[in-house]
C-alpha cells in the first residue's frame, strides 16, 4: 500500500524562530510543537509532535530541520469485491528540511509560514475480511511536501 503524507503540523510556536529579529542579527534556535498529521487515503488525521532547530540569518527568514513523530491513526474501507480492510498505524514519524518565511507583526510577535521536503516512513497493521484473523504488519516510507503556517511569540 502507498500511502501520501500531503501535510504537517499547522502548529502554535512553542520557542520556535525567534520574532523579535529587530536588531537584524544572526540566531540559532529551537523548538517543540504540537499539532496534526493526515494521510491522503486517511479519514483520520492524529496528534503529532515535533522538535526542531535551525538558523535564522536574517530577520525575514531561515532553515530549519525538525523531528517529528505520531501514532494511532485508523482507517476502514470496502474493495470492489466486498471486502472490508482496516488499516491501523502504529509508529510513525518524519525528518523534515524547511525554508521559513517570517513577517514580524511587532516586536515579539510574528506570523511564519514553512515549505519544506519530509523524509517519513510508517509501521501499520492492516486486516481484511477476506483473510479473517491475519493481520499484516508493513512499513511504508516515502517523501513528501510539508507546508506550515503558524504564529511565533518571543518569550
Amino acid at each position: 500500500m502507498k500511502l501520501l503524507c500531503i501535510g504537517t503540523a499547522l502548529c502554535a510556536l512553542l520557542g520556535g524562530v525567534p520574532a523579535a529579529q529587530a536588531l537584524d542579527r544572526q540566531a540559532f534556535y529551537f523548538g517543540i510543537n504540537s499539532g496534526h498529521v493526515w494521510f491522503k487515503e486517511f479519514d483520520d488525521d492524529t496528534a503529532a509532535y515535533l522538535v526542531r532547530a535551525g538558523y535564522q540569518p536574517s530577520r525575514y527568514y531561515a532553515v530549519e530541520i525538525s523531528r517529528m513523530v505520531f501514532y494511532d491513526m485508523r482507517n476502514r474501507y470496502d474493495d470492489a469485491s466486498g471486502n472490508t480492510t482496516a488499516i491501523e498505524i502504529k509508529d510513525g514519524s518524519a525528518l523534515n528540511f524547511s525554508v521559513v518565511g517570517i513577517y514580524p507583526l511587532g516586536d515579539k510577535l510574528s506570523l511564519q509560514g514553512r515549505f519544506g521536503l519530509s523524509l517519513w516512513n510508517v509501521y501499520y497493521e492492516a486486516e481484511s475480511s477476506a483473510f479473517p484473523g491475519e493481520i499484516l504488519n508493513r512499513k511504508d516510507d516515502d517523501t513528501a511536501l510539508s507546508l506550515g503556517l503558524g504564529l511565533s511569540y518571543d518569550l
